[in-house]
């Protein structure tokens, strides 16, 4: 649905920053920080569920920044 939205380029659903699809982690190997992340807008600690409605797609480095907030 985001690629479709973006005319077939991944963007975070927030900034619209460009991102590139995850791989298998990697010992060793950090992602790039613009790897596609799915994020809860709600952290499922704080009483966000696990539904469609509660997801969104972020960067790695902006999904990270807000963890748990």
């Amino acid at each position: 649905m985001n690629m479709e939205a973006n005319d077939g380029v991944l963007k975070d659903d927030v900034t619209g920053e460009i991102m590139v699809p995850s791989s298998k982690s990697q010992r060793g190997i950090t992602p790039p920080s613009n790897e596609v992340q799915i994020d809860h807008i709600i952290a499922v600690d704080n009483g966000g569920t696990r539904t469609m409605s509660n997801l969104e797609l972020r960067t790695r480095s902006n999904n990270r920044a807000k963890w748990n907030k």
